[in-house]
């Protein structure tokens, strides 16, 4: 049986063959396809990532959720950067990247999301048929 931190690098090898017009496309469909999805455009609270590169793209679809009204939130790495909470954001100009947070991009001033998302978008290296989910860690 493959191990974990074999298949991050053969999926983070077969990525870098995908070239940036096909990787664009491939986003674009996810976010139609979920804005799509009844459960999705029901949702009035969204959790989701801020994509890097290599991931689906999701700034235009954190656009959307916030311009049809909807509350969204994002990872907000707790110091240590050994656990995350939610944190509101109005735009992704109030996201920054850090080096306490990975370099991934994370609200400037934490805003806690009062209750549950609705949904949660989350990354995957790889993902099986079941829809168990292999992340970057």
């Amino acid at each position: 049986m493959e191990s974990k931190r074999e298949l991050r690098r053969r999926m983070g090898l077969l990525r870098a063959t995908w070239p940036a017009e096909q990787q664009a496309r491939w986003s674009r469909a996810i976010g139609e396809h979920l804005l799509a999805l009844p459960v999705v455009a029901a949702a009035r609270t969204v959790f989701t990532y801020i994509s890097v590169a290599g991931e689906p793209d999701t700034h235009e679809l954190i656009g959307q959720f916030l311009a049809s009204g909807r509350t969204v939130a994002v990872p907000w790495m707790v110091e240590g950067g050994r656990a995350m909470e939610a944190g509101r954001i109005g735009g992704l100009d109030e996201c920054v990247a850090t080096a306490a947070s990975h370099g991934i991009a994370q609200p400037r001033d934490f805003k806690p999301l009062a209750g549950p998302p609705d949904i949660a978008l989350v990354p995957g290296v790889a993902f099986t048929a079941g829809g168990l989910r292999l992340g970057r860690g």
